[in-house]
């Protein structure tokens, strides 16, 4: 069970009934309620396709659910549906609260890692588990979140879902085994459906990664615009997390146009990196082989030889972005 102030952790909301002060889950599908847990209703990600949680409330009602929490926009589908049998938190919305609880339920970790957030088109799931490898290198415990892979303890566990980017709950219990296992650092894949439905939300990020940027998913983000504002609010988060004492930081990749916009959105300390443009680090005298590459890495350090066991321009790009992190960190070349 985990006690819950509710007018502190929801301040915008508007409380019908009293909600239970301890709760022993958070949950968004009706279909693992548990007895007294708080069931928080979310609208679907792509309307008319997807299902609005508020349809679910009378399942979630049925399973034992101690309060319910609605978006106050859906008034007319959860006033019916609720019926004034259980507490009701009312909130703008639903999908930031569900971060936040499911934050207050796992005693919010994020506060006690590193967190690093890589974003971008290209080069996400590769660029994190480079970072994470070479965090370990360094003696620094790392653990990871991607779409490959998760590593909370001493073994990763592939991800069966196949998401990007989990739900707030998930993301916010895997943070939380990674403190429990000893880990001081987390690096964290964040899709952009994931910030754009608040999956990230209560991450406090220390360091926003930035990959490469191209067309994709407009079908949910309508344009490139809105792609590219979703990718930016890795880099708007950096000026909202908790002082950590670790320096703020937006690793960039200067080769990319888009690197300009998500500059402007953060008051963080930035690193860039790149093979062709001018940047703190980058790729010189670069070789691509069939099954490896190597180049001379450039930084305000001097030079060092690398011998990358990955081909391919794209992964010289990820290594870069990967030891930009660390040199954001103070790790030693």
């Amino acid at each position: 069970m985990t006690r819950i102030d509710w007018p502190s952790l929801l301040p915008g909301a508007r409380f019908v009934g009293k909600p239970p002060s301890e709760i022993p889950a958070v949950c968004y599908d009706s279909r693992l309620i548990t007895p007294c847990a708080v069931f928080v209703a979310v609208p679907g990600a792509l309307p008319p396709q997807s299902r609005d949680g508020h349809d679910f409330i009378p399942m979630a009602l049925d399973k034992g659910a101690a309060a319910i929490v609605v978006q106050a926009d859906r008034q007319a589908k959860w006033q019916s549906l609720a019926s004034g049998s259980i507490p009701l938190i009312v909130v703008p919305d639903t999908r930031r609260a569900l971060a936040r609880i499911a934050a207050a339920f796992w005693g919010f970790p994020a506060r006690r890692l590193v967190t690093i957030g890589v974003t971008g088109t290209d080069g996400k799931t590769t660029t994190v588990h480079l970072i994470a490898a070479l965090l370990e290198a360094a003696g620094l415990p790392a653990g990871y979140l991607s779409s490959v892979a998760f590593q909370t303890g001493a073994r990763p566990d592939l991800n069966a879902t196949h998401m990007t980017t989990l739900q707030s709950p998930e993301v916010q219990e895997m943070l939380a085994r990674m403190v429990e296992g000893g880990r001081r650092y987390a690096v964290i894949e964040a899709s952009s459906h994931g910030l754009a439905l608040n999956r990230v939300d209560e991450c406090e990020f220390d360091i926003a990664v930035f990959t490469t940027l191209s067309s994709d998913h407009l079908d949910f983000h309508g344009d490139a615009a809105g792609y590219l504002a979703a990718k930016g609010r890795l880099f708007e988060m950096l000026n909202e997390s908790v002082d950590k004492g670790v320096p703020k930081t937006a690793v960039l990749n200067a080769d990319d146009p888009a690197s300009a916009n998500l500059r402007s959105r953060t008051h963080a300390d930035a690193v860039t990196y790149a093979v062709d443009a001018p940047a703190d680090l980058r790729a010189e005298s670069l070789r691509l082989e069939p099954l490896a590459s190597a180049f001379d890495l450039a930084g305000p350090f001097g030079r060092l030889p690398v011998q990358l066991p990955l081909p391919g321009r794209h992964n010289v790009c990820d290594a870069l972005a990967a030891g930009a992190v660390a040199l954001a960190l103070g790790v030693a070349p």
